[in-house]
């Protein structure tokens, strides 16, 4: 049985184990001591830019 596009790129969402198929999602909010705005535009680019190399080294997708 052959699958459709759309089913196909579903299944393509998720990773494939032995046994197994997954898709860990995680979401990360970091909040500052009393709420305070410590993060600048050029620390969040930067945040950005490292979890975006973590995520490569690590053979994940950033999302946003």
């Amino acid at each position: 049985m052959q699958k459709s596009i759309a089913e196909s790129d579903i299944l393509d969402e998720f990773r494939r184990g032995s046994h197994s198929v997954y898709k860990l999602t995680y979401r990360v909010i970091f909040v500052t001591k009393y709420r305070k705005k410590v993060i600048t535009d050029e620390i969040g680019d930067f945040m950005k830019n490292y979890a975006a190399y973590l995520c490569g080294r690590m053979n994940s997708e950033l999302i946003s």
